[in-house]
């Protein structure tokens, strides 16, 4: 009878694990920094995510890209109340993430 039976390499072939049980050593703590974020820098690091483990980021070439991606806006202020310019923003959160050990 054709296809009556499933190929060698079926997912049903492969053995059940959860997901949940693989991760759960890992998602604690990146959880936590995660929750510490702030939005824009949620969605920054999240972007970054997108390319593959171990790839080395330069910082303006990632900030053109939030940049582009509408990530980094124009109403960023710094201290003292003064505008920042977009590169600056982008800047300064590439700096924050890499400070708190989650983009280096």
């Amino acid at each position: 009878m054709i296809g009556s039976h499933s190929p060698p390499w079926s997912p049903a072939s492969v053995p059940q694990w959860s997901l949940d049980e693989a991760l759960q050593g890992i998602l604690p703590y990146l959880r936590v920094s995660y929750q510490h974020l702030t939005p824009k820098q949620r969605q920054c690091f999240a972007f970054c995510s997108i390319f593959p483990r171990n790839c080395l980021f330069d910082r303006d070439r990632t900030v053109q890209m939030w940049i582009a991606h509408d990530f980094i806006h124009g109403n960023d202020v710094a201290a003292g109340g003064v505008t920042m310019r977009l590169e600056d923003a982008g800047r300064l959160c590439f700096d924050e993430l890499v400070d708190m050990s989650i983009e280096d």
